[in-house]
């Protein structure tokens, strides 16, 4: 499961498009249901992108997805629902839901127990133009290429990647974590020695944040919500840029980027907005007292 975490602007439904352009059988979805994704999976064993999937913890109909989710991460990963029969009848019928997913949403998984089985990806918006005009289209047949490329690719490299992920070589990495990096780490390894030590390292910094989110998840938000009221005298309007409130907050909650700092303020639901502010064009928090304290009400 790869989670893109980013507020907006951020290319999070971009990379889905691309994601979706290159990869077999996808399913891209806003707004799909429990019912339909286990059929799609069942069926055609398809790769499910959960776009704008900001209703994820929340939702009555979420509850379906997170438990899939859950049992998906292994090739014996089944969700069982009751089906009608006729003469309205019911029985229950099995679905497995193993399969690749991709979930991009703004306020991030707080769920400890299905942070833990995803690849967290954070993503940064850029000022480049250039780079944010680009567009995938579809219909382009570059695309076709390259999935007849990686088709080939698996036929004719799998014995090799299955006899590599048997004998895999020791990493820091133990247990699930290397359970859900095994496979991507053999495909690096057999392809580029460079590449596989740059995903290796992502693993191990991916691991490090995850355990310390799930470790910290009932505390931080808590102390977090009180440093910002610091920041708030009063009930109007603060503008802050991200390296105002990082000088203010980074030491205490060892919060080492901009990217770190977006999360850690976007799983309460603070996100920045870009404004020209005395000429300065920049992204901006919008602190009010009263709304940071209606949110720590809201997680008491």
């Amino acid at each position: 499961v790869l989670q893109l975490w980013g507020e907006f602007k951020t290319g999070k439904t971009k990379v889905c498009s691309l994601v979706e352009a290159m990869v077999f059988n996808p399913i891209n979805s806003a707004n799909i249901s429990s019912a339909s994704v286990f059929r799609l999976i069942e069926s055609r064993r398809a790769v499910i992108l959960l776009d704008e999937s900001e209703d994820l913890l929340t939702s009555e109909r979420a509850r379906d997805i997170r438990n899939m989710l859950l049992a998906g991460t292994g090739k014996s990963g089944e969700t069982f629902r009751q089906e009608r029969g006729t003469f309205e009848t019911f029985h229950t019928q099995s679905f497995k839901v193993f399969s690749p997913k991709l979930i991009a949403n703004i306020a991030g998984i707080d769920l400890p127990a299905l942070q833990s089985r995803t690849i967290r990806a954070a993503m940064v918006g850029t000022a480049n133009k250039k780079k944010a005009n680009l567009v995938v289209t579809q219909e382009d047949t570059k695309w076709q290429d390259v999935r007849n490329e990686l088709f080939r690719l698996c036929l004719t490299r799998h014995n090799d990647v299955v006899q590599l992920r048997d004998n895999f070589p020791k990493t820091e990495l133990s247990g699930r974590q290397l359970c859900i990096w095994q496979g991507i780490l053999s495909m690096a390894y057999l392809t580029n020695g460079e590449v596989f030590q740059e995903l290796l390292t992502f693993a191990r910094d991916n691991k490090v944040e995850i355990e310390s989110d799930i470790e910290e998840f009932t505390d931080e938000p808590r102390r977090l919500l009180e440093k910002l009221l610091e920041l708030t005298p009063d009930d109007k309007n603060i503008y802050k840029t991200p390296d105002e409130i990082m000088a203010h907050i980074s030491l205490l909650f060892n919060i080492t980027s901009k990217r770190d700092l977006a999360f850690r303020l976007g799983r309460l639901g603070f996100r920045t907005r870009v404004l020209s502010l005395n000429g300065h064009y920049a992204r901006y928090y919008i602190l009010t007292r009263s709304r940071i304290q209606a949110v720590q009400e809201r997680s008491r």
